[in-house]
């Protein structure tokens, strides 16, 4: 699922964030969050990766784990892998783990996303942590299709969470509002599917709070009434 990427506009758990960040060395940093989070460093190329970004990530994963916790067992890991789709990151449905292209590596991503987000295909003050937020946020999906034995393919949760949130964006900001409307809003990306538009919200939320788009704020709140 699409690449998506620094703090993030939401707080996180301030303990958690402090401890995080107080942490001097990868080894040490894999061993907390799995601890903690029960969340798994999966391979030694992160210790590639720019540590203070790796413990930026860490500390955007543990906020939205501690968001949503009945949502903890389909975000379980993280690691690179070589792609040659251009994406940047994806969510790995079997593994329930974010894949990390190498542009991370080679310190391209940051870059190529900002180069997204000016183009209106990623959200209005996104930066590269918000990558991860979007990858989670197909990990909430999942966790929703795996409660209700639905399919991913087919984008049902999705497509219900965001179906939910466009009526609740209606009832307050006008009738004639078209949903397609509000999820250009968010980003082109997000007009992909419904699944793309879910996760581009979390992204959105997470870059922006208060200030995301009417259609990304509705869905994390359709988010957090489901998965708190």
């Amino acid at each position: 699922m699409g690449g998506r990427g620094g703090n993030s506009g939401v707080g996180a758990n301030r303990n958690a964030a402090r401890a995080i960040q107080n942490i001097k060395t990868i080894d040490k940093l894999a061993d907390y969050m799995l601890d903690k989070y029960d969340f798994s460093f999966y391979d030694d190329s992160l210790a590639k990766l720019d540590f203070e970004f790796v413990k930026a990530a860490a500390v955007e994963i543990a906020a939205i784990k501690d968001e949503f916790p009945q949502a903890s067992q389909a975000l379980r890991g993280i690691y690179v892998q070589s792609r040659s789709d251009g994406e940047l990151a994806l969510y790995n449905v079997y593994s329930r783990s974010i894949a990390l292209s190498p542009s991370f590596i080679y310190g391209t991503a940051a870059a190529t996303y900002s180069s997204q987000v000016r183009a209106g295909n990623a959200p209005e003050g996104g930066k590269m942590i918000n990558i991860i937020s979007h990858e989670m946020g197909h990990g909430l999906e999942s966790a929703l299709a795996q409660r209700n034995g639905t399919s991913l393919e087919r984008h049902k949760e999705a497509t219900r969470i965001v179906s939910n949130a466009a009526k609740v964006v209606k009832s307050s900001q006008g009738k004639d509002m078209k949903i397609n409307d509000m999820v250009s809003q968010i980003s082109s990306y997000a007009t992909k599917n419904r699944s793309e538009t879910l996760a581009e919200a979390v992204a959105d939320y997470r870059a922006n709070g208060a200030r995301a788009k009417p259609l990304s704020r509705a869905i994390w709140a359709e988010l957090k009434r489901e998965l708190s």
